[in-house]
């Protein structure tokens, strides 16, 4: 299943959030279901904020099949938006 959003900012910013959901294979249900978990993480060492910059922004990549992608860039087209 695939879902997606379309918020339109001004006529020169809008945002696509594709959302898919797929079963789990045999590995990940397995970690999900804590089998592959420890009951207990020792984090009392560990460097809080390590990995945080303020004021990053985070771009994830986002796959999509060749339809969808043709189709979200048919719409960008129709709103004038710039699909990176």
């Amino acid at each position: 299943m695939v879902v997606h959003t379309f918020v339109e900012y001004n006529e020169n910013l809008a945002e696509i959030r594709i959302i898919s959901a797929r079963k789990a294979s045999k590995n990940e249900k397995r970690t999900y279901q804590g089998e592959d978990m420890k009951d207990e993480y020792d984090f009392s060492k560990a460097t809080k904020g390590k990995f945080f910059k303020k004021d990053s922004e985070i771009h994830i990549p986002i796959y999509l099949t060749p339809d969808l992608e043709r189709y979200f860039i048919k719409l960008a087209k129709q709103k004038k938006a710039n699909v990176k």
